[in-house]
């Protein structure tokens, strides 16, 4: 795949998959200190 066969993504489409990405990655890292919080104090993570 080359830049000059595929159409550039607009602005809209862009930002959309970034702020998937982000939130994606927000979303690891929120679970993971869960995680990390819940076996540092003994009990269960509160999800999974």
């Amino acid at each position: 795949m080359t830049t000059h066969e595929t159409p550039m993504p607009s602005w809209s489409e862009t930002l959309r998959d970034a702020g998937r990405r982000t939130g994606n990655v927000l979303r690891a890292i929120w679970v993971g200190i869960d995680t990390w919080s819940a076996v540092t104090h003994g009990r269960a993570p509160a999800r999974r």
